[in-house]
């Protein structure tokens, strides 16, 4: 079969036309602008020597804007000079030798922007140190309002440039915003503020004085006339008055004071100027009744906190801690049901001392501290019922203290990661707790390699296998050439060469060859 194949003439040129173009996009369009591109989809066979963007509307100058080519065969242009809230007619061309061709949309320009319209409503909660107000954002000016807030100061007319919140809402609405840190018995000025494209917008003034004191503490004590009342504590800032209950009023961070009964009394502490920062507590033998609340900011900063033996004291309530503790003493206290010391969350060698609390069920601390280390923990002879979790305490001071005795419903331990580089000062006590389940005791790596170094595990009813594991473990960490050590295992199951898997025979052995003492059954 034969194929016949008919060309087209292609040797006649074609005739140039004017260019082909389209409009891509019409964006950021405001109140007297806005941002536009267009492409070339033909030049129609001849040079594009100019381009340019029209923008017409009734009753409005026309803007002509003149523009260079982009590489990529796109042009575009961005005006700012169009009036407010017109509809525009604009035309996208391009000429070549032919003439020119173009294409055309309409748009509409925004409506102006001016600053949002806002009010304060009303303000309340007035304290010594804090005030809450009440805002409404009316309108938005027609923009997007990106922050509001109030600010204040004490000289009139504040400003953003003064004290500020930054919490407010962005939409049309009412919103509350707290001012803190005031000082008693000042009078503030306050603004709301709004911010948009347009400006910061600001309320009418409003004023108000705080109250000349401010209430930071109230406990119960029935204190007899025997004993004098003398509860103390330091500051930072803020100056401070108690009232005894019994129409006493005492000015100072302390107090001493006989009652003239032994009825319970209700004893009130005011900040009565300044920010109250209070940074040690010690109220020893007070004779306080029921609960102790200490979460007022004022008691933020606390380092130092002693209730020592008040027997009546039931609960501790503490404020969320931002500075690091030292020292916590709640020994022989009426501490009852789970203890919640979960708010100090930093540390600075600290010391827990918890015992003598018979109706002291639990404790319950920081799932993790977020710096320093503790140098002593000390619970005994409360009622801690089933497990008792010590690893959060993964960052021990030198020389440091561990101990857990006299609890008979305490069933297991969640012992502190190994931690290397702590020796043991005094002794590590784990005693006369009966339904202890055995855990690891030798987290203190260094701690037996000291003079001194004491381990105390007496009247756990634990096994012969567990008293040999113990002195395995010991042993596999303890070296020679220290002095006036101990280990005292008694009242537990006698050691043996081989219960367990362990032999104690040969492990207390060795002990007693590097220098210990060593005492079991």
């Amino acid at each position: 079969m034969r194929h016949i194949y008919i060309h087209a003439n292609s040797g006649t040129p074609q005739a140039a036309v004017v260019p082909t173009i389209e409009i891509v996009s019409i964006t950021n369009i405001t109140s007297n602008g806005a941002t536009v591109l267009a492409r070339v989809l033909s030049d129609g066979g001849s040079t594009i020597y100019d381009y340019r963007f029209y923008f017409y509307a009734a009753m409005q100058p026309a803007v002509d804007v003149h523009v260079s080519p982009n590489p990529d065969g796109t042009f575009n242009c961005t005006v700012s000079t169009l009036a407010t809230n017109v509809q525009y007619y604009l035309t996208a061309s391009a000429t070549n030798s032919v003439g020119s061709g173009g294409a055309s949309q309409y748009f509409t320009t925004g409506t102006s922007v001016s600053v949002p319209t806002i009010r304060i409503n009303s303000i309340g909660d007035i304290t010594g140190i804090s005030a809450s107000v009440a805002c409404e954002i009316l309108s938005k000016g027609g923009g997007t309002i990106t922050v509001s807030g109030i600010c204040w100061n004490t000289t009139g007319s504040p400003t953003t440039a003064n004290s500020k919140t930054t919490n407010g809402i962005t939409e049309v609405g009412t919103f509350i915003s707290a001012m803190t840190g005031l000082q008693a018995g000042v009078t503030y000025y306050v603004k709301e503020y709004a911010t948009n494209e347009a400006g910061t917008s600001y309320s009418n003034v409003g004023s108000f004085a705080t109250t000349n004191r401010v209430l930071i503490l109230q406990f119960d004590t029935n204190c007899p006339p025997s004993k004098t009342f003398n509860p103390w504590f330091d500051s930072v800032a803020g100056t401070y008055e108690w009232e005894l209950g019994d129409g006493t009023i005492v000015q100072g961070v302390s107090v001493s004071h006989n009652y003239a009964d032994s009825s319970t009394k209700t004893v009130k502490l005011y900040c009565v100027s300044g920010i109250p920062s209070i940074i040690r507590l010690s109220f020893i033998v007070q004779y306080i009744k029921g609960g102790f609340n200490i979460s007022h900011s004022a008691f933020s900063t606390l380092i130092w906190i002693d209730l020592y033996n008040n027997l009546e004291l039931t609960s501790l309530l503490l404020a969320t801690n931002s500075s690091s503790l030292e020292f916590l003493r709640l020994d022989y206290t009426g501490l009852t049901g789970n203890l919640n010391l979960s708010a100090i969350t930093k540390l600075n060698d600290a010391n827990f001392a918890i015992s003598n609390c018979p109706n002291l069920t639990g404790v319950a601390f920081a799932s993790s501290f977020t710096q320093g280390s503790v140098r002593l923990v000390t619970i005994q002879y409360c009622n801690i019922t089933g497990t008792l979790d010590l690893s959060m305490f993964t960052s021990w001071a030198a020389l440091a203290n561990y101990s857990v005795i006299g609890m008979p419903l305490l069933t297991a331990i969640i012992p502190p990661p190994n931690c290397s580089g702590v020796n043991i000062s005094n002794a590590l006590f784990v005693s006369l707790c009966p339904s202890l389940a055995y855990s690891k005791l030798t987290f203190f790596t260094d701690g037996p390699n000291i003079n001194g170094a004491s381990y105390h595990l007496v009247g756990n009813n634990w096994s012969t296998s567990i008293v040999n594991q113990i002195l395995f473990e010991i042993n596999a960490i303890a070296i020679a050439g220290y002095v006036s050590r101990q280990i005292t295992i008694y009242s537990n199951a006698p050691v043996d060469s081989n219960s367990g898997g362990y032999n104690g025979t040969a492990a207390k052995a060795a002990l007693v060859a590097k220098g210990f003492q060593v005492s079991t059954d």
